[in-house]
């Protein structure tokens, strides 16, 4: 996943900014922005997504080496069905509610009206909703009242 000052340009309101079609739409961004009010750490978790879905967004077309390595970066994190790391994206997708299946497709049919066909989100993926009691590491308070991440 891009983090850095080379991807620092975009913020998290530039959703609600006129832009071309977006991979998403801005209304997601919206409704997940104020239901993440309240706690830092889902508010980090939709950061670090809306920065992926942006990387894709604002690189398309380049063939620029670094905005090519971020774009690659994010197709990469967006791809893996991984959640060793804290902010995996299957597990920032649980955190935010979303099914990582849907967002994967979404992305794919972006990518089909842009013309950049790239390959097929594998078929295993089911168009669902996150399930109940996933194994995505919490980011709930801990029973003390302090934020913690928990596995």
């Amino acid at each position: 996943m891009p983090t850095g000052p080379a991807q620092a340009t975009a913020s998290v309101h530039d959703v609600d900014r006129p832009r071309p079609e977006g991979a998403l739409p801005r209304s997601l961004f919206r409704r997940l922005r104020s239901k993440v009010t309240h706690s830092g750490e889902l508010r980090l978790a939709l950061a670090v997504f809306q920065d992926a879905i942006h990387s894709l967004e604002r690189n398309r077309g380049t063939k620029e080496f670094t905005p090519l390595l971020i774009r690659w970066e994010a197709e990469q994190w967006i791809a893996s069905r991984s959640r060793d790391s804290l902010f995996a994206f299957e597990n920032v997708c649980t955190y935010l509610e979303l099914s990582s299946g849907r967002i994967r497709e979404e992305i794919h049919r972006w990518r089909q009206r842009q013309g950049q066909e790239t390959a097929r989100p594998s078929p295993s993926t089911p168009p669902c909703e996150a399930p109940h009691g996933d194994s995505a590491p919490s980011l709930r308070p801990s029973s003390d009242g302090r934020s913690a991440a928990r596995a």
